[in-house]
């Protein structure tokens, strides 16, 4: 799903209706082993991203003791911190924010949010929410 928080401007001019350029797009990847499926994913959307290389795939992790050096994942990444306010700081001059999503898991899920709803409250560009988990299961 594609959202448009309040203020923000989308990639069409609205006087001439010409499609900007992405210069910048930030790819969020919950684990690195989805970073693949993710990209794939972002450039066959209907967006238009012609150069993979305006492309920024991150994964940001809150523990600081954590270790994720998968060897393909050469441009991917590797930031810590706190997982929401990080993803709003690097998507702050941002395009177009994409967040790979899954469905809510469990109570601290139900009340505040996932990552990607808490991210959706605060950030002030577009975001792609794109689903890691296809089917009803």
């Amino acid at each position: 799903m594609l959202f448009f928080p309040e203020g923000c401007t989308g990639w069409v001019d609205p006087v001439t209706g010409d499609r900007r350029a992405f210069k910048k797009v930030v790819l969020a990847v919950e684990r690195p082993a989805d970073n693949d499926r993710l990209m794939n994913s972002l450039l066959a959307a209907p967006l238009n991203i012609s150069d993979p290389s305006v492309i920024t795939p991150v994964h940001v992790r809150s523990d600081t003791n954590a270790t994720h050096a998968p060897e393909h994942q050469d441009r991917l990444h590797q930031l810590t911190g706190p997982v929401v306010d990080t993803l709003l700081a690097i998507g702050r001059d941002a395009d177009l924010l994409v967040l790979g999503t899954r469905r809510p898991g469990g109570l601290f899920d139900a009340l505040r949010g996932t990552t990607t709803e808490q991210v959706l409250r605060r950030c002030t560009c577009p975001l792609l929410a794109l689903p890691l988990e296809i089917g009803g299961g």
